[in-house]
């Protein structure tokens, strides 16, 4: 497969939506389940969560590297969106950041 920066750039892209996807349906399934709001965010929260497990398949890809590649992605983006809603950050943060940059100082995310 070529690697050519419009496939790096629909990956990453595709990376950033699977996350917001999964982060946001978790998020809309834990209020209604732990804060007690509406069955309706839980059911939105749902469709969201379905989504994410369609969005890898448009990656240009295969599934082995997709998922690995997109782990340290999600970790990125659930440390940032922790760091946004509480405003600090902790010990276990800066542990979870520094290893989220050395794996993906030796991985190969710009190649799938």
């Amino acid at each position: 497969m070529k690697r050519n920066i419009g496939n790096i750039l629909t990956s990453l892209f595709l990376f950033f939506l699977a996350g917001l996807c999964e982060i946001g349906g978790g998020y809309l399934v834990w209020l209604w389940l732990r804060e007690d709001m509406s069955w309706i965010l839980g059911i939105i929260g749902g469709f969201v969560l379905f989504a994410y497990g369609i969005i890898p398949t448009f990656q240009p890809s295969h599934f082995h590297r997709i998922y690995a590649a997109y782990g340290g992605i999600f970790i990125i983006m659930a440390i940032g969106l922790g760091l946004v809603i509480r405003k600090n950050s902790s010990r276990w943060v800066r542990y979870f950041r520094y290893n989220t940059c050395n794996y993906w100082s030796h991985s190969d995310i710009l190649y799938a």
